[in-house]
């Protein structure tokens, strides 16, 4: 009963940032310069653990869903988003053997480093290409496109993981 009250409180908590987060101003429409979501998801996987997955996956297809996304784009971008914070968990417990204080310099630079920067390559590029491979955007548009969601899913990681994590 535990894991199904908090995979439904991740994908609450997915699903309405991620709403509010679509409502402003979007680039191409799914890329904004914040997503909470990715912040929440990676703070949740690492306190919580990996299996809380399903909850990312269906948050982030209904999200896109609400969003006027076809099944095949809200599939596609679903996948990305759900992969990039199982990496960027797996990476930080695994490997940097993080500790949610963050009370060495070790688990901030592995944050910013395995969180921030590598992890979000995969939802930006899965996303990205998810958009164009659907005909939403044009091949001028992916790099504008890729670098907004890139950033806006980096400087979530860089916000709202550690301040859920210390909390």
């Amino acid at each position: 009963m535990r894991y199904i009250n908090l995979a439904t409180l991740l994908f609450v908590l997915y699903f309405v940032s991620g709403t509010l987060g679509l409502n402003f101003n979007p680039v191409s429409g799914f890329a904004t310069l914040v997503w909470v979501p990715s912040g929440l998801s990676q703070a949740f996987l690492l306190i919580f653990g990996l299996r809380f997955w399903p909850a990312i996956t269906l948050g982030a297809f209904c999200t896109n869903l609400a969003s006027d996304a076809s099944i095949a784009t809200a599939a596609g971008i679903s996948v990305g988003n759900t992969l990039e914070p199982l990496a960027g968990a797996y990476l930080l417990k695994h490997v940097i053997k993080i500790r949610p204080s963050l009370d060495r310099i070790h688990d901030i630079v592995g944050l910013i480093f395995f969180g921030a920067i590598l992890s979000t390559l995969i939802s930006a590029t899965l996303g990205t290409s998810t958009l164009q491979l659907n005909s939403i955007i044009s091949t001028t548009e992916y790099g504008s496109t890729w670098f907004a969601w890139w950033i806006g899913d980096a400087i979530s990681v860089l916000i709202v993981t550690p301040l859920i994590l210390v909390w």
